[in-house]
């Protein structure tokens, strides 16, 4: 013997309780990014089959990449207020105070509410251009019970986990019906490169801001403290998702257009076929099967995001975080009658209705950020004076 263990010591991490909170909040708040990127990208989609392919047509990528400012403008002036914001609050709240925080989140919960009205009806005309001789009531009752059924659960985070998981077999998916559909396609559709002028190009973008609208949604929304500080802690964590959203909805639009010359675009279809144009170029049945439920399930999470954002600010505000489940259920079959009608004049009518959204949250991102600087103001000169 030689004093010595004969066996070897080893070190191994040992995590506190508060790492372990840490990280938790951490992949949380990257779970909270992953759904925002998703169902951007998913509201991006709605949009170039609802507007750009029939009042854009060709160059409807560049309508999307004007969006960028707008974006940028929302994102980073929600990142802005959530770094101001202490832990015990939410952006909304710091900014304007309890009193005004009420009628400003249900306005907030609203764009969220049409952004899944919206979501809503692109899938139930999916599924009525799958299944013709099915009935859109029943269809649009299917998709609300199955998602108040999903979503309605006791774990209010499980949307988040999943769609970060999900979002790599949608690039996957989306991937390999792009490069199938190549063949098929020439460069010459792409001409002529501003298709109906730069007026429609830019009217496109108007448009397509409305689908940018809750950019800023993870860091407005009131949520733990723990949560709130990891969401802070890095700006591109946040951003990231965002912006590969747009440039995702940019090269949708882009292959589209690559795919059918300026006329057939334009050409006066339904919002289900337009919603699966590619797999009316791509004759390939794989593609045509992974394209297609790549596109339900997209709309899904889209739904989800918009009626559970909408539900959670709404109880929040009514202080009755209980009632939330019920709350979503009952948003569903809110959401159901215009999604069951299928006539030319609701498209008419949401297309008209459906750019607001980007004009009311860029209206309540600049009150917020106009009364976050006067308060920030006002305690400097406190501070100052003191």
């Amino acid at each position: 013997m030689t004093g010595k263990s004969s066996f070897q010591q080893t070190a191994t991490p040992v995590h506190t309780m508060d790492d372990m909170l840490s990280q938790r909040s951490r992949a949380l708040a990257l779970d909270q990014c992953a759904l925002s990127g998703v169902s951007l990208y998913g509201q991006l989609t709605i949009g170039i089959a609802f507007y750009l392919y029939a009042h854009v047509s060709t160059p409807g990528y560049l309508s999307i990449l004007i969006t960028l400012p707008y974006l940028l403008l929302m994102s980073l002036g929600g990142w802005w207020l959530a770094r101001q914001t202490p832990s015990s609050e939410n952006a909304i709240q710091w900014a304007v105070g309890k009193k005004a925080e009420k009628p400003l989140s249900l306005c907030f919960s609203l764009i969220f509410l049409l952004d899944a009205q919206l979501a809503f009806y692109a899938l139930t005309a999916m599924m009525q251009n799958v299944l013709p001789d099915m009935s859109t009531f029943f269809i649009s009752l299917a998709v609300a019970l199955t998602t108040a059924i999903t979503i309605s659960g006791g774990d209010e985070y499980a949307l988040h986990r999943l769609t970060r998981f999900l979002r790599w077999i949608f690039l996957l998916v989306f991937l390999y019906c792009a490069i199938t559909s190549l063949p098929y396609g020439s460069i010459g559709h792409l001409f002529p490169l501003l298709g109906h002028g730069t007026g429609s190009i830019f009217q496109g973008a108007l448009w397509m801001c409305g689908c940018l609208g809750g950019a800023a949604c993870p860091l407005i929304m009131p949520q733990q403290a723990s949560t709130h500080s990891a969401l802070c802690e890095k700006r591109g964590a946040f951003l990231r998702p965002q912006f590969f959203a747009l440039l995702a909805g940019a090269c949708t639009a882009l292959l589209s257009a690559y795919l059918m010359p300026v006329y057939a675009l334009a050409r006066p279809e339904t919002l289900g076929w337009r919603m699966l144009l590619i797999t009316h170029v791509n004759p390939s049945q794989m593609g045509w099967s992974l394209f297609l439920c790549g596109q339900m399930f997209l709309m899904l999470i889209t739904l989800s995001a918009g009626v559970t954002r909408a539900a959670a600010l709404i109880t929040h505000t009514l202080r009755q975080k209980n009632h939330k489940p019920f709350l979503i259920t009952l948003l569903l079959f809110f959401l159901l009658p215009i999604a069951a009608l299928d006539l030319s004049a609701m498209d008419a009518l949401l297309i008209q209705i459906a750019p607001f959204r980007g004009i009311a949250a860029l209206l309540l991102m600049l009150l917020l950020l106009l009364c976050g600087l006067i308060k920030k103001r006002k305690a400097a000169g406190k501070e100052a004076g003191a």
